[in-house]
């Protein structure tokens, strides 16, 4: 997928996902992955950044020990007091990656696959097609040589019989 403007799009939504500030309706301790130990790359070299997570093991487990809570929450948080979770990075993770991962080939990802796959397909069609008229063409080529051939040796044989009436008028 280089170079490929979905993948790009789609790394940067989950870049931006997880790189963001999460409000919350409590006093939480922590509003960013970034404060739990979790992080992408080096974070004094951008270059270094590979779309990866990395987890810095003693800040995480000191963020669960203190503050489980304020964890989970920065995960998962009801921000409206309808009992459903509608804010946190797996939150907005899942929703905003959603529309490419839509199952029944109404996904933008399983659409996309579809496209390319039927592009395949009619590639390789149109190449089995050039194949046959090569084929078809080598054919017609190897008869005409060999038809070629057998008026050169046609040729050959009538001018070693002139060749041979003339000597005899010598």
């Amino acid at each position: 997928f280089v170079g490929d403007l979905m993948a790009i799009e789609l790394k940067n939504i989950l870049v931006n996902t997880v790189s963001i500030f999460y409000p919350n309706k409590e006093k939480p301790a922590y509003h960013s992955l970034y404060e739990i130990g979790i992080f992408s790359g080096n974070q004094y070299n951008w270059r270094e950044k590979k779309g990866k997570l990395e987890i810095d093991e003693g800040k995480l487990r000191k963020a669960l020990r203190e503050n489980p809570i304020s964890v989970r929450e920065l995960f998962g948080s009801d921000n409206n007091n309808d009992f459903r979770v509608d804010n946190g990075v797996a939150f907005n993770i899942r929703k905003k990656i959603r529309p490419y991962i839509t199952k029944a080939q109404r996904g933008i990802l399983s659409t996309r696959l579809f496209t390319l796959n039927e592009n395949i397909k009619s590639l390789e069609d149109r190449a089995n097609s050039i194949d046959e008229r090569v084929r078809r063409y080598e054919e017609r080529l190897r008869y005409e040589f060999y038809r070629m051939q057998r008026v050169v040796e046609s040729n050959k044989n009538l001018s070693r019989w002139l060749e041979n009436q003339l000597n005899k008028l010598k």
